[in-house]
């Protein structure tokens, strides 16, 4: 009996476990997806000094991350977002290409043309 109790919180540990990653990858799903850096309409260089940007939704961005040393780091992002118009920079960034640094992203709706 103990080792069916014990598979039992074993299966839901992995469930929840799954479930998590699942939701981890929809938020990020939500605030867009990744693109080709090539492919963006503009580029926005993050610096040490750099705590927001600003974006249209639909843009699609090449971010310029720029260490101290010199070295940058890029990564395209397309904002077809679905979620809050503000989070931090490192939802979507590759894993410590930001370092210690926050930044926030401002995403705006287009205004319309008017006709």
């Amino acid at each position: 009996m103990k080792r069916i109790m014990m598979a039992c919180v074993g299966v839901q540990i992995l469930m929840l476990a799954a479930g998590c990653s699942q939701l981890s990858t929809q938020n990020v799903a939500s605030l867009g997806s990744p693109m080709d850096p090539a492919q963006a309409e503009f580029t926005i260089t993050i610096k040490d000094s750099t705590r927001y940007v600003n974006v249209w939704k639909f843009d699609t961005v090449n971010f310029v991350v720029r260490a101290a040393d010199g070295r940058e780091t890029s990564f395209g992002w397309r904002f077809d977002t679905f979620r809050e118009p503000i989070f931090s920079l490192s939802e979507i960034a590759p894993a410590g290409s930001l370092g210690s640094r926050r930044v926030e992203v401002y995403v705006r709706e287009k205004p319309l043309s008017r006709l």
